[in-house]
């Protein structure tokens, strides 16, 4: 369930961070029929919610005050608030959803009331009792109606009794394995292992058969301990076909590593399926990131499927479409390549000038060159790296100012200049007589192309000389699929492994990632310990074959 929020913000500016001050009730005002009034209030949560919290807060005149982890030090929630108190690193069990250090700033600030927003400590019972016997007012159901409704098996048992249909399962209180995969046989594969408290998919595992029921369980219970503090757990039938409905509305704050899953969500209205969904498609291609992976094409292809469009959509719709939703990507034209080189070259030729405006010799031959050349003429070579080929580009520049590039047997006759607005940059060019104008975003070695058409990436290969990571052993081992932090490591240095064996497990996006070895070898080292965060293809271990390990051995 999710807790009843009374939407509340605040003057931005005011931070306090060590003030101590002294817990009364003096600043609780009683009004007509001994009602109390709140005249501030803790918000027990971060990130949006804290912030809509807030705005509604300042509308009533109610002072608010939040709190924060090292994570969040600089997040908008920190500076919208009148108050804000550290409460700890950034791991949510050491900040969010510790009840002691909450409470504690709510009775240090003088708070009347906590607004738990959604998430972390909303749906807890206990909680919300303990702000009762400390007088503060929790803005939210009764903690009788959280524990009814906030813990599943509770959940079912009364819809039970009201004769709605439920999913049968197990939902008893003996957690041990060998009763709970008892009853996984009992009720027959494939069956849901779900957290008895929290949603969001937190804490929710499919096991399709009695061999995988243990690792999946064990993945379910870390997960749910990390998000609600509890890992009990219920099992019922998993169902292949549900369908879900889900809304919600995030914007305008910093999006972390620590707690958010992603980093937008778009939504649009529409007179009918169809009319949503093009207005859809059109603003993804108006999305234009780099830097990380996106499901935005992923987004488009699903957007745009004649069956999703028709509406016979369920939870197995991804698998029984994968094909068609995730193609194998074309490789970028010869016109996107000629672009992704003019942008180069045009990047190159404006640092220069920028280079020789900036300086402050006057007698300096470079600052006062106006960049004339004799016989201008002259090819370059340039190599370009596209996908998982390397294209050669031969680039002429030409006395009129144009290009001639040649890929292959093919020559493209280039024309161009960036141009600036509304802060971004576009690259207004002519490939063999035909004109675009994408918008070019240029990131270290790779060069990113928008257009309404989509986007396209081409990069310079990076030199063997200044690549941070060498050697057999980091580039053959496992590497993080994307930024989390390293939940459990469970293999050491001397190991063997073989094809699909658990090396580590890494929480990201609010789930659990079982990282397995892409290769049968034997464990060189262990790059990261747990706890610790790696970036997003980060190698995680060092792996060798065998006949490899023992060559450096005798050495």
């Amino acid at each position: 369930m999710a807790a009843v929020i009374l939407s509340f913000p605040t003057l931005q500016g005011l931070r306090i961070f060590t003030q101590k001050l002294s817990w009364s009730t003096r600043g609780v005002r009683l009004v007509s029929g001994g009602v109390r009034r709140i005249e501030k209030v803790l918000i027990a949560n971060r990130g949006e919610i804290a912030c809509r919290v807030m705005r509604s807060a300042k509308k009533m005149g109610v002072r608010s005050v939040a709190v924060y982890s090292d994570a969040d030090t600089h997040s908008m929630h920190v500076a919208m608030a009148d108050e804000a108190y550290h409460i700890g690193p950034a791991p949510s069990q050491q900040s969010y959803l510790s009840m002691d250090k909450v409470l504690e700033v709510a009775k240090n600030s003088g708070s009347h009331a906590v607004h738990p927003g959604y998430g972390f400590l909303s749906e807890n019972t206990e909680f919300a009792e303990a702000c009762k016997q400390e007088g503060i007012i929790f803005i939210g159901p009764p903690s009788s109606a959280i524990r009814d409704m906030g813990i599943k098996s509770t959940s079912k048992h009364i819809m039970s009794a009201a004769g709605v249909p439920i999913i049968g399962g197990y939902h008893g209180e003996d957690q041990s394995n060998e009763k709970l995969q008892a009853e996984a046989v009992q009720i027959g594969y494939p069956v849901m292992i779900k957290a008895v408290r929290g949603g969001g998919g937190k804490g929710m595992r499919i096991a399709r058969s009695d061999s995988d029921f243990l690792e999946q369980l064990e993945s379910a219970r870390r997960e749910a301990r990390k998000s609600f503090n509890d890992d009990v757990m219920l099992i019922e039938k998993f169902v292949e076909d549900p369908r879900s409905f889900y809304l919600c509305l995030v914007s305008g704050d910093e999006v972390s590593a620590h707690y958010d899953p992603m980093i937008a969500k778009l939504v649009v209205w529409g007179e009918d399926r169809s009319a949503a969904l093009k207005k859809l498609r059109y603003c993804l291609r108006q999305y234009n990131i780099v830097g990380l992976n996106t499901n935005i094409d992923f987004l488009l292809n699903l957007s745009g499927h004649p069956e999703f469009e028709a509406g016979n959509v369920s939870t197995s719709f991804i698998p029984q479409h994968y094909a068609e939703l995730f193609p194998t990507p074309k490789a970028p034209s010869g016109a996107t390549i000629c672009q992704a080189a003019l942008g180069l070259i045009l990047q190159e030729r404006n640092h220069t000038l920028g280079f020789t405006q900036s300086s402050t010799d006057p007698f300096s031959p470079f600052g006062s060159s106006c960049g004339w050349r004799n016989n201008i003429l002259f090819n370059r070579n340039v190599t370009l790296q596209v996908g998982d080929k390397k294209v050669d580009v031969v680039i002429m520049y030409n006395q009129d100012g144009s290009y001639s590039m040649q890929i292959g047997d093919e020559v493209n006759h280039v024309t161009g200049e960036v141009e600036m607005e509304g802060g971004a940059s576009f690259l207004h060019c002519t490939v063999n007589g035909v004109e675009s104008r994408p918008k070019l975003v240029i990131l270290d070695n790779t060069v990113h192309l928008f257009s309404t058409e989509g986007s396209s990436q081409v990069s310079v290969p990076v030199p063997k000389y200044r690549a941070g990571v060498g050697g057999s052993g980091a580039q053959g081992g496992a590497v993080a699929p994307m930024t989390g932090t390293i939940e459990k490591v469970l293999v050491k240095a001397g190991d063997k492994v073989t094809v699909g064996d658990p090396l580590m497990v890494m929480i990201a996006m609010k789930m659990e990632h079982t990282i397995r070895a892409p290769k049968s070898g034997v464990i060189k080292k262990v790059l990261f310990s747990e706890g610790s965060q790696a970036n997003r293809h980060a190698p995680l271990v060092e792996l060798v074959e065998e006949e490899e390990q023992a060559e450096g051995g005798s050495q």
